[in-house]
């Protein structure tokens, strides 16, 4: 998760965003009904920025992160949960 951690302070930090890790390990009775996820097994984290940036902008955030991580991480940007935010999971898997 530190490569993928790395990459996303890079893009946030290069358009001059500020960087705030919003969630990483928490157990499966934090989400809404309980369900499984891979911040379970400390596999995933959430960022977000106090910038109010638009749509755009996040799907160019989530390409860039992609790029760099690879095929073992997946990225997302989406609105799950908290807001909009930037998703990472190791997840050798996820393109299977």
């Amino acid at each position: 998760m530190a490569r993928a951690e790395a990459a996303v302070i890079r893009a946030f930090h290069a358009r001059g965003f500020n960087c705030i890790k919003t969630s990483a390990y928490r157990p499966p009775a934090t989400v809404s009904g309980g369900e499984k996820t891979l911040h379970d097994e400390g596999l995933a984290a959430d960022y977000d920025t106090d910038h109010e940036i638009h749509a755009g902008i996040w799907t160019a955030l989530k390409e860039e992160i992609q790029g760099e991580v690879g095929e073992e991480y997946q990225v997302l940007a989406h609105d799950k949960g908290s807001g909009m935010h930037i998703h990472t999971e190791y997840d050798p898997a996820w393109r299977n």
